[in-house]
């Protein structure tokens, strides 16, 4: 089995309040149905930005969110 770790995708079931907003940047546009629809996303994310921080929140038990943290470059 692979983990989330072994993509390089982070898992926060603490996210920062008011984020999505300021350092964090929703990626899709929306929130996803299951938790496979998030990875899904932040797999692709990963393989496109290879070297931009991704992670998946829960947001509640039926809504995932998958944020990019935006850096100063």
């Amino acid at each position: 089995m692979t983990s989330l770790e072994q993509f390089g995708i982070g898992l926060n079931t603490n996210p920062p309040q008011n984020e999505p907003g300021t350092r964090f940047m929703l990626i899709g546009g929306h929130d996803f149905h299951t938790p496979a629809d998030a990875v899904s996303i932040a797999r692709q994310w990963r393989t496109t930005h290879p070297n931009d921080p991704v992670e998946i929140w829960p947001v509640t038990g039926d809504s995932w969110r998958v944020v990019r943290e935006v850096t100063a470059d």
